[in-house]
């Protein structure tokens, strides 16, 4: 995915935020999530599936 920032996951909401440059774009993203409570106890990989798919689509603002 072509972008002008970083993609950035807030670790308190899980808000992915990133500024993409190209319209009509599709990237598959797969997102790893670690839970520490002073030592790893967890981990999920994924969201839903093992794979999610972004569409970077033009829309007007209501």
């Amino acid at each position: 995915m072509s972008t002008s920032t970083p993609v950035v996951i807030d670790s308190s909401t899980g808000v992915i935020n990133f500024t993409p440059t190209v319209l009509n774009q599709r990237a598959v993203v797969a997102i790893r999530v670690e839970e520490y409570r002073g030592v790893k106890i967890g981990e999920v990989f994924g969201i839903g599936s093992s794979h999610d798919q972004l569409w970077v689509k033009h829309t007007t603002a209501h």
